[in-house]
């Protein structure tokens, strides 16, 4: 019975293949058979009214991938995943989960441009694209940008397919289209994004038109005059920002962003879904002179004419491979061919992915990688919400300074690490992190520091100049008080693009003497060749012309951390583990005792390097400090202090000296245990709001049994912002 069943299948297959013809005759397991051969036997058959969807056996020849189901249309589609039928019916793809090879693709390495493209314009016309790809094969192309303006969904399942950009003729050819990039989906301020495509134009940009001064918590943002309200859209996002603080990057970093939904529409008055989280100022300075986009602040619609955010991106499991005709004399650089631009999306998720090259992550709201391996530079730069990495194998990773928060975790390995300067946050746990190549006290923290950082559990080689994974935080000028509300100075000695990535809301200006004089509670702006700052005026001493210190110290927490390679045994270990641990330990450790207590794990051997930080508006109020030590310094250094002064401050006061053993204690009213070489001074009455603790001088020796051993106990109130 079974032989007879095959038998009677392959003649209705033959039957098939001669007449290419329909019906509903079921296979011997149950499974419908293919209604057409192929997409070419559907297109010369004529069917019946009443048949609704039909099915084919390949896209060109039976087997070759592209089999699909297909519905009839009651007209002309508006894209291409469609065939019409000798009688004159529209069938349209009616798959959820597509591949290449139904519009054409076949994936052998050629220049598959056509199919793709065909491909990307059925998931415009969807507003979503679900794309299973074969794994072995390769899609290459000459169009790198054919994703973009997929409104919804896209969704690549690569598992063990490549992409491949062979555009290798490329020399003079600028911007995005370059051929280094294996895979683009490009900034918010791309425009014109199809017409541009396999072209060698420079793709347009366009950063949206002018806003008026608006408050934080403000619900309504008006058009300046001049402005269109023509590209919004209501229940579509956009961007508003401002505050460029560089010269001549693309996009211009902006201190200040945020995406919002339009939900009204009068004129130029734009009503937002949510209060803005920041407030925006029509008189921020021009910083950019010769670009459109120069400081005041704008927004930017985000579905407008010639670009589409993309609601959700996830790639699983793709390669991203090399152009094998690239050559350094086609423009870029060698680790960036094969590249991916992550951008466009308000949701961008990799899992697994394999890049020949590096990635460039821009605009968005949230992006997430999950255990992909890049070998060329990764950059997280401008406009970004939330970055986090997990997992992730990286050749290099830096960051610009327009993301807000980023995250490095679960065993991520970072090969070469560069300068890292979130808005907001960074974290870095259970990671491995190689910064030998980096000789930079600053590489965890940018030019002027993160305002939070958490490094847990982390293995970190050792550099030469890394003494505690942040980066110096100070400027000084003299101010003018120009009301009870306003400082200013003259733009000659800081511009505001400088001050802003120091001074932001809530940061507290100190005097010489590092009395707490002044609190900004606004962004510092500039007018008539002045820079000036709006708050209020403290308890501090203030007199006409004081300089007054613009400090921002980060506060860092470092727990559980642990140094290798060759510098790693200058510093001490801190337990018989022999684990040595980078910076100390977490500052509210002990805040229900009222009390913090700090080993000796300083780096002594690095001249100033202050180690522990406590920033403005998450303060200890310090009455009482104690200071052991158990084993005095025996190395060849004239001078080694352990000292405390309020930040920017250029008065100490309190020095221990580490050569003499002894219990020091400071406190609100005088100082017990000082010895010859100490300069210890009473609190005053007055406890310590911030404190910054360091070494005075280098301090060298032949082994650690040379470096002091001391124990510094904090006694005070644990403040919230």
């Amino acid at each position: 019975m079974a032989n007879m069943i095959n038998r009677r299948d392959t003649i209705f297959a033959l039957a098939g293949l001669i007449g290419g013809g329909y019906g509903t005759l079921q296979r011997a397991d149950g499974r419908e058979r293919a209604d057409y051969d192929t997409r070419a036997a559907l297109e010369k058959a004529a069917i019946p009214a009443e048949r609704t969807s039909v099915r084919t056996g390949g896209f060109a020849v039976v087997g070759d991938g592209g089999h699909a189901r297909y519905r009839r249309s009651e007209r002309q589609p508006s894209h291409s995943g469609f065939v019409q039928s000798a009688d004159g019916a529209y069938w349209e793809l009616a798959e959820d989960v597509v591949t290449p090879e139904m519009f054409g693709a076949v994936g052998d390495g050629s220049d598959q441009s056509v199919a793709l493209a065909a491909m990307a314009s059925y998931g415009r016309a969807k507003h979503r694209l679900h794309v299973q790809l074969t794994p072995g094969k390769t899609y290459a192309y000459t169009n790198p940008v054919f994703l973009t303006g997929i409104r919804g969904t896209l969704i690549i399942n690569g598992w063990g397919a490549s992409f491949q950009n062979i555009r290798a003729s490329t020399f003079g050819v600028s911007g995005q289209l370059v051929n280094f990039e294996c895979l683009v989906f490009p900034t918010v301020f791309y425009d014109h994004e199809q017409e541009l495509l396999g072209t060698s134009s420079s793709p347009e940009f366009v950063y949206g038109p002018l806003i008026k001064t608006v408050l934080a918590s403000g619900t309504t943002i008006t058009l300046q005059d001049g402005g269109s309200s023509g590209d919004f859209v209501v229940g579509q996002r956009a961007m508003v920002y401002g505050f460029a603080t560089q010269q001549g990057a693309f996009p211009n970093t902006s201190r200040y962003f945020e995406y919002v939904t339009i939900v009204a529409i009068r004129g130029r008055e734009l009503t937002i879904d949510q209060p803005l989280r920041f407030s925006y100022f029509a008189d921020w300075p021009i910083i950019a002179k010769n670009a459109r986009y120069q400081g005041p602040p704008r927004i930017l619609s985000l579905c407008r004419a010639g670009f589409q955010e993309t609601d959700y991106i996830e790639i699983n499991g793709l390669h991203l491979k090399s152009d094998p005709g690239w050559s350094e004399g086609a423009g870029g650089t060698i680790n960036r061919n094969g590249r991916i631009h992550a951008g466009t999306a308000r949701r961008f998720v990799l899992n697994k992915v394999r890049g020949d090259g590096g990635m460039y992550v821009v605009t968005g709201g949230h992006f997430t990688d999950n255990s992909s391996s890049f070998f060329g530079a990764v950059e997280i730069d401008k406009f970004i919400e939330q970055s986090e990495f997990r997992g992730v194998d990286y050749g290099s990773l830096s960051q610009g300074t327009g993301c807000r928060r980023v995250v490095i975790a679960d065993g991520s390995l970072i090969r070469k690490m560069k300068s890292i300067d979130a808005l907001d946050r960074l974290e870095i746990k259970d990671s491995v992190i190689d910064g030998q190549a980096t000789e930079t006290s600053r590489v965890f923290n940018g030019t002027f520091g993160t305002p939070f950082s958490v490094f847990t559990n982390n293995r970190i080689r050792s550099y030469p100049k890394a003494a505690c994974m942040r980066g110096a935080s100070e400027l000084s000028a003299t101010f003018d008080k120009v009301s009870s509300t306003r400082l200013d100075m003259p733009t000659s000695l800081f511009t505001s693009t400088l001050m802003v990535r120091v001074i932001q809301p809530g940061t507290i200006l100190y005097n010489v003497n590092g009395d707490a004089v002044f609190r900004v509670r606004a962004t510092p702006r500039e007018a008539a060749g002045r820079t000036f700052f709006d708050g209020e005026f403290l308890g501090g001493m203030y007199s006409e012309g004081d300089q007054l210190l613009c400090s921002r110290y980060p506060y860092v927490e470092s727990l559980g951390n642990e140094l290798f390679g060759e510098f790693a045994k200058q510093v001490p270990a801190c337990d018989s583990t022999g684990r040595r641990p980078l910076l100390g330990i977490r500052r509210d450790q002990f805040a229900s005792l009222h009390q913090w207590v700090y080993p000796s794990v300083l780096q002594p051997f690095i001249a100033n390097a202050p180690a522990v930080y406590f920033r403005p508006g998450l303060l200890i109020e310090v009455d009482r400090i104690v200071v052991s030590v158990t084993r005095p310094y025996s190395g060849s250094s004239e001078t080694v202090m352990l000292r405390f002064r309020r930040p920017g401050s250029r008065i100490a006061f309190g020095q221990v000296d580490l050569k003499t053993t002894g219990q020091r204690v400071l406190d609100v009213s005088n100082n017990y245990g000082s010895t010859g070489g100490d300069t210890l001074i009473g609190l005053d009455g007055n406890p310590i709001g911030i404190i910054e603790i360091g070494t005075t001088e280098a301090v060298a020796y032949e082994s650690l049994d040379e470096a002091a051993v001391w124990r510094l106990e904090l006694e005070g109130k644990q403040l919230t912002q």
